[in-house]
């Protein structure tokens, strides 16, 4: 099974929600949280 089906991942920035994208690469991923 895939590691997201078996597991919480927890993601800490101390960057804004505006420059998430920037961060995590995929705009679509960042408008989920």
């Amino acid at each position: 099974s895939a590691l997201h089906e078996q597991t919480s991942i927890i993601i800490t920035s101390n960057k804004g929600f505006g420059d998430w994208n920037e961060l995590l690469g995929d705009p679509a991923l960042t408008t989920d949280f």
